[in-house]
């Protein structure tokens, strides 16, 4: 085209010219949010297959870390940690129930020291992966509260985090 002469305001060029930049504005905006979908759909299509392959490192890993007291409930077959038989005397309940608590207390302490020495290193990876910003949840993978915790935007992807 040519050289284009200036536009008269209140001409019908010039309000051509401004209805053609909004639908161009919106047309704009229609794309962004469609990539953001598409993007959003991608990623929680991979995080869904992360999700079951890292299930089973953590149940593996989860496994070696309670292995050593769980075998010790299920090895004894003349262990009785049933502290509601009313049958049995208060004393005898009482006594499960502590063999119980020492039990349970040993799995707390075998995963809980294990998270920070021998958390298998992809399994870190994919948690820093689901906690930065900008990260999609997939749905139902995060409990109530913790998704309280959680600030998402308009297309469900991690704005923030509580530090609480």
């Amino acid at each position: 085209m040519g050289i284009t002469k200036p536009l008269k305001k209140g001409s019908k060029r010039y309000w051509r010219a401004i209805v053609r930049a909004h639908i161009n504005v919106m047309r704009l905006y229609r794309d962004v949010v469609k990539i953001r979908l598409q993007l959003r759909e991608n990623n929680l299509k991979d995080l869904e297959e992360a999700v079951t392959m890292f299930n089973d490192v953590a149940k593996a890993w989860l496994v070696s870390k309670i292995k050593k007291p769980l075998m010790s409930i299920v090895a004894d077959s003349s262990l009785n940690l049933d502290f509601t038989d009313e049958r049995a005397s208060m004393e005898v309940r009482e006594q499960r129930l502590m063999r119980l608590k020492v039990r349970v207390k040993g799995i707390v302490h075998d995963v809980a020291m294990g998270v920070d020495a021998s958390l298998p290193l992809p399994l870190l990876n994919f948690f820093k992966t689901l906690s930065k910003e900008g990260a999609y949840i997939p749905d139902g993978f995060l409990t109530p509260f913790e998704l309280t915790r959680l600030r998402l935007d308009d297309y469900g992807s991690v704005t923030s985090m509580s530090q609480d």
